[in-house]
């Protein structure tokens, strides 16, 4: 038997799915795409409940979305909460060998460092059209704030992308340039 809370995500699932279509196309698709290509499946209350995680941390990260719509305005305007927030970033040219090349950046709560790396970014402008590579900066740094807004989230990675898709009003998912 479901909670009236419970009930409420449900409802909210639909509205938010609903959301996705309309306002960036098949997203709940390229999702459900890169689910299966990591062998995951969320279940509708899962789901729902990475979405309210993905909320809050839009609350938290108290930043007026519409008036940083620019995406290289965004890029500072992230740049100036993470500093707010008290973490430095820094933009490495290779990652740590130790860290592998796939990584795009990293995040040290503890430590409060978020590093971000050049190659991997280079590497994801490739993989976008010309018109939508300037969005690659502000998407990075977006995913990596998530982890420090939301560090208790079960499905991080999952929502950590879902917050850079609505933080930057990416037509994508960005989990989709994971590939390779």
């Amino acid at each position: 038997m479901m909670g009236a809370g419970e009930q409420e995500g449900v409802e909210d699932f639909h509205s938010q799915k609903a959301f996705y279509e309309a306002a960036a196309g098949p997203l709940i698709d390229q999702v459900r795409k890169w689910l299966t290509g990591r062998g995951q499946k969320f279940s509708q209350a899962a789901f729902v409940a990475i979405e309210r995680t993905v909320e809050l941390a839009i609350e938290a990260l108290d930043l007026d979305l519409e008036t940083t719509a620019d995406p290289a305005q965004l890029a500072g305007a992230l740049l100036d909460r993470c500093a707010q927030m008290g973490y430095v970033v820094c933009f490495r040219p290779e990652p740590h060998p130790i860290l592998g090349r796939k990584m795009r950046a990293c995040i040290d709560r503890k430590g409060r460092i978020i590093e971000i790396y050049q190659v991997a970014l280079a590497t994801l402008a490739e993989r976008l059209p010309q018109e939508l590579r300037n969005l690659v900066i502000p998407l990075v740094i977006s995913h990596e704030l998530f982890h420090a807004l939301a560090p208790r989230c079960r499905h991080s990675e999952l929502g950590a992308h879902l917050f850079a898709a609505r933080v930057c009003s990416s037509p994508f998912f960005p989990g989709l340039l994971d590939a390779e």
